[in-house]
């Protein structure tokens, strides 16, 4: 990869034109840079006279004036070469320059913050152009002691900025929010460039390792956010190459530099738990044979032609820090060799020893690529493949490459299990497009049919059901803004909806056991439950905070978030199922409280009585407790049975009260009967009945 980087500039170079263009924007940033310093003045972002006023514990909310405040502008060192977006200026702060495919937050004197906790952002685009900010004003939002505390840590001697970090991540590590994991890429990037750090970088490597121990959830949405893991990974190895020598062991943290003297070509990380780094030795290689006999962890060696004097080595706990929208399963410590300078040549390969992670799976060699894409356009990190691990020995893979990144070896099933999920929920959830879609077409058709009691429900049901799933369809494709917030109402309308037809059904059937719907006449009272309590709730909800519908991120739906999605999508769902449960659990106790003497007699009947439970098990919703069971404990099985129950909801309902039903069947027959010209009909029946005479004489 280096080569190639060094082709590219010296590609650049040689074409005039491409020069002259590349001077032109350094020139162009260096009057921004200018610009930016004298209006902003330096030192201190807090008021002049060192009244923090009430921001201490509430974010700046929608100032429509900058203060006339001094600021310490970050010295944010750009690849010339990079498109980059340039300093601006309005009403949320100063968006200082920033590549090309980032996204940024504004910068003023205090955190600015939207109403879930979650920093405002502005996107760069990849023709370095800014778009507009994601909100139009900052939300009063109160900070917490941690929050509080990393935003003063920002503006802190690093040093002594990365001592109380330490102290900081090391407690209440599941407290730790997206936006302070983005206070924390901050801190570590200005300790990255400081001297007296790299000289003493035992603390730098702790806070590191402090945070793999943090809770994933805010660590991913945070890489998703601002890229932050990506900058924290950068910062760590900007440390690294600063130290001349360094030799760090923390619990989830294992750095090394390695000498190539006296024919060191690599080393063995051999352990005696693996609870834990502090258990881990190395031991420097000459070759590859003391390999083939031993037991290690992961192992390496590089060639003379990549390495001048030395080289670096970081062994990450976990995969923390690598964060995609995909998901993937790594199977081995991740490796990362840093080699200053180095000198590789495309004939010569780096080989990396790894444990085979699971015998029944595909061991993959892949390495994590961050930074920049070819066209210099900032990119989020992922997994990359390389190549397929080859058998070492009983237990052990190799992986060989020409490059150096942070390696890991991934696993995977012969089918992905997410590819076998989402062909499943898309097939099922065409079926139930179909299905409603028929029945929606029969109470078009069917006057008779509509006008009963017993059908509107299913009539109302079917309906819910189509705009549900081609609504949850437009909010996946939906781009951020005020269509999406639209969508994402109508969305959740359409879910809570959905669950309080359930809660009808449950009604009637309880007092119905046998005849589902038998002798509705409060039909008025159910549309005005259903339709209206949804009402309710989504207008109590976009009214606190209508930018919640809105997507943070690229991968999400536009639906209700944080705070929002807890009470005004699962309370009421976990309350309707659970009045349901019992409702079900009733019906199946009083249907099976007949006899085994008398049921010998009624095994048609007890046909009946099994059709309807199982009708009455999607109709009620109770594919959900699924769902929620997959919450809760992870378990494959749990979310393989809802992904194939809750989709065919629907078609469930189509098939009990279309296909079985003989009334039904008749009224399409003669239906069909009478679009299609009388001369088709009996050619078609004529093949028919030959068909049969043929079938018979066989």
């Amino acid at each position: 990869m280096i080569n190639h980087l060094v082709l590219l500039r010296e590609r650049i170079y040689e074409d005039v034109s491409c020069m002259h263009s590349i001077m032109v924007a350094i020139i162009v940033r260096l009057l921004a840079i200018t610009l930016l310093q004298n209006f902003c003045g330096a030192q201190k972002l807090f008021d002049t006279d060192g009244d923090d006023e009430d921001y201490d514990d509430i974010s700046r909310s929608g100032e429509t004036k900058i203060p006339d405040i001094q600021l310490e502008v970050p010295n944010r060192t750009l690849n010339p070469l990079q498109p980059t977006c340039l300093f601006e200026q309005n009403s949320l702060g100063i968006w200082l320059p920033t590549s090309a495919g980032a996204w940024a937050t504004p910068y003023l004197y205090k955190t600015c913050l939207r109403s879930d906790y979650t920093p405002v952002r502005r996107y760069c685009s990849k023709n370095a152009t800014w778009e507009e900010p994601d909100t139009a004003t900052c939300a009063p939002v109160k900070l917490d002691n941690i929050t509080k505390n990393l935003d003063d840590l920002v503006y802190t001697d690093s040093p002594k900025a990365v001592n109380t970090l330490v102290n900081l991540t090391a407690t209440n590590q599941k407290s730790f929010k997206s936006f302070d994991i983005y206070l924390i890429s901050l801190i570590l990037d200005r300790a990255s460039k400081n001297d007296e750090v790299a000289q003493n970088p035992s603390n730098f490597a702790r806070a590191v390792s402090n945070i793999m121990s943090f809770e994933r959830e805010p660590l991913t949405g945070s890489q998703q956010l601002l890229n932050t893991t990506d900058a924290i990974l950068d910062s760590l190895d900007e440390l690294i190459l600063k130290t001349k020598n360094i030799n760090v062991t923390e619990p989830k943290l294992f750095i090394r530099t390695i000498n190539v003297t006296d024919n060191v070509l690599g080393a063995m990380i051999t352990s005696t738990k693996t609870t834990s780094f502090n258990y881990f030795e190395i031991t420097e290689l000459t070759s590859a044979e003391p390999l083939e006999n031993k037991n290690f962890e992961i192992a390496f060696l590089v060639p003379p032609t990549f390495a001048r004097s030395h080289y670096y080595i970081t062994l990450f706990y976990n995969d923390y820090l690598f964060n995609q929208n995909e998901s993937a399963t790594v199977g081995s410590w991740i490796l990362n060799i840093l080699i200053p300078e180095s000198t590789n040549d495309a004939n010569s390969t780096i080989q990396i020893y790894f444990k085979e992670f699971d015998k029944y799976t595909q061991q993959l060699c892949q390495y994590w690529k961050y930074g920049n894409d070819e066209n210099n356009i900032a990119i989020s990190g992922r997994w990359h493949f390389d190549s397929v691990g080859k058998k070492f020995k009983e237990g052990f893979y190799i992986c060989e490459v020409n490059h150096t990144t942070h390696f890991g070896m991934l696993v995977s099933d012969t089918v992905p299990d997410n590819f076998i999920l989402d062909l499943v929920t898309i097939f099922n959830s065409i079926l139930s497009v179909i299905g409603v879609s028929v029945i929606v077409l029969t109470a078009v058709f069917f006057k008779k049919w509509r006008n009963e009691t017993s059908k509107k429900i299913v009539i109302n049901v079917s309906m819910c059901l189509l705009f549900l799933m081609v609504l949850l369809f437009i909010s996946d494709h939906a781009n951020n803004g005020p269509i999406c917030i639209l969508v994402g109402i109508l969305l959740h309308y359409m879910v809570i909806a959905q669950f309080c037809w359930s809660l009808a059904v449950s009604y009637c059937s309880y007092r119905k056991y046998y005849r589902i719907f038998n002798n509705i006449t409060r039909i008025l009272e159910f549309c005005i439950f259903s339709w209206g309590v949804p009402l309710i709730v989504v207008s109590i909800t976009s009214a606190i905070n209508v930018e919640t519908y809105n997507k943070l991120l690229p991968d999400q739906i536009c639906y209700p978030k944080g705070i929002y999605l807890k009470l005004g999508v699962c309370l009421p769902m976990g309350i309707i199922l659970t009045v349901n449960l019992i409702v079900y659990v009733a019906i199946i106790k009083n249907l099976t409280a007949t006899s085994y003497s008398i049921q010998k007699h009624v095994t048609k009947k007890s046909f009946a009585k099994q059709k309807f439970l199982i009708l009455l098990f999607f109709m009620m919703g109770m594919t959900w407790i699924f769902g929620f069971l997959v919450v809760f404990t992870d378990n494959v099985v749990l979310l393989y049975i809802f992904c194939t129950t809750a989709p065919l909801h629907g078609f469930v309902i189509f098939i009990f009260y279309i296909v079985d039903s003989t009334e039904v069947s008749t009224k399409w027959k003669h239906l069909f009967y009478t679009l299609i010209p009388r001369r088709e009909t009996q050619q078609l029946t004529s093949r028919s009945q030959s068909t049969d005479l043929t079938e018979s004489k066989i």
